[in-house]
């Protein structure tokens, strides 16, 4: 019986392909925990977003190099688009979203 065994550039790619999936759902998790914790400050009354948390996050990213910034924007981003979509549902469309844009890449900067 022959038996194939994967070579060195297949379980590279198997594992990479892993890590890009462990990536996508880790995404997603931030996305729902982001929607969990807006919710809750704004019924505190509390602002959605706070500068000083997304600071924090690209701060964080920053570790990775001038594309970790960038990563961290889209997180940013993703998050604050994930949200405009849940108010979506139960508001008219806000006139802020330009605004909201800007203070997203002043903080990148």
């Amino acid at each position: 019986m022959n038996v194939s065994l994967p070579t060195e550039p297949e379980l590279s790619q198997r594992a990479l392909e892993r890590c890009e999936d462990a990536l996508v759902r880790l995404i997603a998790e931030h996305e729902r925990l982001t929607l969990a914790y807006v919710s809750e400050r704004v019924r505190r009354g509390l602002p959605s977003f706070c500068q000083d948390r997304e600071l924090a996050t690209v701060r964080r990213f920053r570790l990775l190099g001038p594309c970790g910034i960038d990563m961290a924007v889209a997180l940013l981003r993703r998050a604050r688009a994930a949200v405009g979509a849940a108010r979506m549902v139960d508001a008219p469309p806000s006139v802020g979203a330009p605004a909201r844009q800007r203070s997203v890449d002043a903080i990148a900067a």
